[in-house]
């Protein structure tokens, strides 16, 4: 059997700041709880993918991977990472405020949590009026001056806030403090990593009535404090480039009419941002949908009316 465009089940995600709103948007049905992420493409041990079409309906991606490593990956994404897929994707709807945090780099996080850090991209699907996020420091904030508060009350306002709206992005490397706010529809690419540090929880409990840990020392070690009021990428940005670093490069497409999209050697991954787009002419991919192209396709045929596709690719 060949290779081809590949399309995966959600693992959907309970968080004490979710809602319903994400199984609206992928068609599913979930129980009656508060639902804030859907991994849609994961080899990660926390949230496995598994296709949901063809006749590898079922497979995980760890098995299509074990099976074909080079013809899935590409040989130089097979030889810098051997099996280890190195993105992840989801959609996190924010009902309320996520946590605080930051993510550590390679090293610390391999040392002392073993697996990798998390550098990622948030590309903004869906925003409330008003709605912020909080990305990097106010200008002036020290180590110590952050400790001091975080010790004593509510750090948010040493923290630089950004109002955005549908079509904005932001590159958040390891290091820089965040937290998505209430009323954001994200999409969110990332290096295949599931460790986090809460800094500051709002002073909320979890959903179950305790207050969720929080990692005050780790995160104050790998917070980076020269990181000061980074810029959003506007949606009117007319750089097709939404952030490319050591582990990704992401590209928003805009399409109306037909366009081949290379491989050039490796996977290729194709989110719906907005409308819909077909694949070879008969793989139909909706607004919200996602495929992951194998290297071994090499070129592929895509047809879309006024539909923005978030192309993400390994580095």
């Amino acid at each position: 059997m060949k290779l081809y465009p590949l399309s995966f089940a959600p693992v959907f995600a309970e968080r004490v700041w979710g809602g319903h709103l994400l199984e609206c948007f992928l068609g599913c049905e979930v129980e009656d709880e508060p639902i804030g992420e859907a991994w849609i493409i994961s080899n990660h041990k926390n949230g496995m993918s598994y296709v949901n079409h063809g006749e590898y309906k079922g497979k995980s991606l760890k098995e299509l991977i074990d099976e074909f490593p080079e013809e899935l990956l590409g040989k130089e994404i097979y030889n810098k990472y051997g099996k280890n897929f190195p993105l992840l994707v989801k959609y996190i709807y924010a009902k309320d405020s996520l946590s605080v945090q930051v993510h550590p780099n390679d090293e610390y996080a391999l040392k002392n949590e073993g697996e990798p850090g998390k550098t990622e991209m948030w590309y903004i699907l869906d925003a409330e009026e008003e709605a912020t996020l909080i990305a990097g420091l106010k200008k002036g904030v020290t180590k110590e001056i952050f400790a001091k508060e975080l010790a004593t009350g509510d750090p948010a306002r040493l923290l630089s806030a950004k109002e955005v709206t549908r079509g904005d992005s932001i590159f958040i490397p390891s290091g820089r403090v965040h937290a998505i706010q209430a009323g954001l529809l994200i999409l969110e690419i990332q290096q295949s990593s599931d460790t986090t540090y809460r800094m500051f929880d709002w002073n909320r409990v979890g959903l179950d009535g305790k207050p969720r840990e929080l990692h005050v020392e780790k995160s104050l070690e790998t917070t980076d404090w020269q990181d000061f009021e980074p810029d959003v990428k506007s949606v009117n940005d007319p750089n097709p480039i939404l952030a490319e670093c050591e582990y990704f490069k992401i590209e928003k497409l805009m399409l109306d009419g037909t366009t081949d999209l290379l491989t050039e050697g490796a996977f290729v991954i194709l989110n719906a941002a907005e409308g819909n787009f077909t694949i070879d002419g008969t793989d139909e991919v909706t607004e919200g949908q996602s495929r992951l192209i194998p290297a071994v396709l090499n070129k592929i045929s895509i047809k879309g009316e006024k539909s923005t596709i978030i192309v993400s690719r390994p580095k």
